[in-house]
């Protein structure tokens, strides 16, 4: 019949999660008051789903054999999956006279098997194969902006023209997202397996001289994987392109 069908895994376990959070804040000359953090978040039990009638042989060419022949795909819920996130914290902030600043910088890493909700499994013979950054992990981040009101004065009738004055800036500066370089070959259910990193080019990624929109990553160091196997190329291994941006403003408070 080959049919679909779905199930609960009946030893499944409540999802939760662990953060924790040390800062240290000191206010230092011109006014200015700087703070270190560190965050963490540990996640345990966490959904997923897995194909549990799959090809005896432990290949990726379900169709062939399926442990019950009868049937499709059992995508069952479970609660295997974990991740981990860590980050160092960087804030400083000053509010003075007509002049305020605040610029933050994060260091993190997100680490998941599938950032999904319930995650995803690739490999179901391998369920922890995936682990590996998250695909919400951005490295890097910066935000900064200024706030200053200008000092301009005068009284009369141009006291309400040139008071009141303001300048804006924000400063956005963060690395791409991770992603995975996936094969054509296709298993026997449709789905698509990763592709393989040929030795001897590392992990595959371009120095930032070479690299451009239209090729952000070496191509040639990826290859179809033989039938029947998952590919050695991680997953989220190589990261995207990042963003920079600066917004401007000026107006007038009446």
């Amino acid at each position: 019949l080959n049919t679909p069908v779905y199930s609960q895994d009946p030893n499944a376990k409540t999802p939760y999660s662990i953060q924790w959070h040390a800062a240290v804040e000191q206010e230092i000359p011109f006014s200015t008051v700087l703070k270190f953090a560190y965050v963490g978040t540990r996640g345990v039990h966490l959904d997923d789903v897995r194909d549990i009638n799959t090809n005896l042989s432990g290949t990726p060419l379900f169709g062939t054999s399926r442990q019950y022949a009868t049937l499709g795909s059992i995508s069952q819920v479970e609660t295997q999956q974990v991740s981990n996130y860590n980050a160092l914290q960087i804030t400083a902030e000053r509010r003075a006279r007509n002049l305020s600043l605040l610029a933050s910088y994060t260091y993190s890493h997100a680490l998941d098997e599938s950032t999904g909700t319930p995650g995803s499994v690739l490999n179901p013979y391998n369920i922890h194969a995936d682990y590996g950054n998250s695909d919400v992990n951005i490295p890097n981040r910066f935000v900064g902006s200024a706030n200053y009101q200008l000092p301009f004065k005068a009284s009369g009738k141009l006291k309400r023209a040139v008071e009141g004055w303001q300048l804006n800036t924000i400063l956005n500066y963060f690395d791409g997202f991770p992603f995975a370089v996936s094969s054509s070959s296709l298993t026997s259910d449709g789905a698509s397996v990763r592709a393989n990193l040929t030795s001897g080019n590392g992990n595959g990624s371009l120095s930032s001289n070479q690299r451009k929109l239209s090729q952000w990553f070496n191509t040639a160091a990826f290859t179809n994987p033989a039938p029947g196997t998952w590919g050695n190329s991680g997953r989220n291994f190589l990261q995207g392109p990042g963003t920079k941006t600066v917004d401007f403003s000026f107006f007038k408070n009446t």
